[in-house]
């Protein structure tokens, strides 16, 4: 959610549309039950919350096409949008929706499209994306490993992380969230939530409840991170601590 006061929804449809929406909500509408009488169930009755403003994408790999998003993420006045089919991040003006840049790429011969690649630099169907600074933090599901670029030129800097069951390990992470410098990062089929720090030092481990798949993950305004299960069909709430606040307070 973006935009001067927070009424700016970006949506990605990864399936079929292949593309990005930007929605503005609407301050006039909800979600309301009416009751239609007694003994008979309340029904769920939908009212237009958000129109659409404009959409960019489509099926391709050209500039400003879109493979499969899975995520994004908005930093100043841009919108990382994580492709897993290009294996690829694209850059967008968040307010235009021009296209401006890749980060990263797939296969060997540095094309965006084709086969994800696993050397340095190079992402196999990135499923998350999150910025800190003038830094890029990637997901690279398929690789078991975060990538790390600069923002602005897009150049490699580091990565770390490998397949496997230990803290600082990974196995298919798929979101990736940043809060007072620390990275939280959801594996599907590893089915926990990793805390490190920006230089990928593990600092905490928590296992999924119910033995779920852990995937999208999302950052609210009360420091609260929301986390969805896959395959458990639900959401978990958990609250963040800043490690920098006076714990005497």
């Amino acid at each position: 959610i973006g935009g001067p006061e927070g009424d700016t929804l970006y949506c990605a449809e990864s399936t079929r549309a292949h593309r990005v929406n930007r929605l503005q909500l609407s301050a006039k509408s909800a979600r309301t039950a009416a009751d239609p009488g007694v003994g008979r169930p309340a029904v769920s009755v939908r009212r237009p919350w958000a129109s659409r403003q404009t959409a960019m994408g489509g099926l391709g790999e050209a500039d400003g096409e879109l493979q499969d998003p899975q995520d994004l993420c908005l930093h100043g006045d841009e919108l990382y949008v994580a492709e897993w089919g290009n294996h690829r991040i694209s850059v967008f003006d968040k307010t235009s929706l021009a296209f401006l840049r890749h980060i990263g790429c797939g296969d060997e011969d540095g094309s965006e499209g084709g086969e994800g690649g696993s050397g340095p630099g190079q992402l196999d169907q990135p499923c998350g994306v999150a910025c800190a600074g003038e830094e890029v933090f990637v997901c690279d599901t398929w690789n078991h490993r975060i990538s790390v670029f600069d923002r602005s030129s897009g150049a490699f800097l580091r990565s770390f992380g490998r397949r496997g069951g230990e803290p600082g390990e990974f196995n298919y992470p798929c979101g990736i969230e940043i809060a007072h410098g620390r990275i939280y990062v959801t594996e599907r089929t590893g089915k926990r939530l990793q805390a490190l720090s920006l230089e990928g030092e593990p600092l905490q481990v928590l296992p999924a409840p119910c033995d779920g798949w852990l995937y999208g993950i999302c950052l609210d305004a009360h420091d609260q991170l929301w986390v969805t299960s896959s395959n458990r069909h639900c959401v978990h709430i958990l609250s963040v601590a800043d490690p920098n606040a006076d714990a005497t307070r």
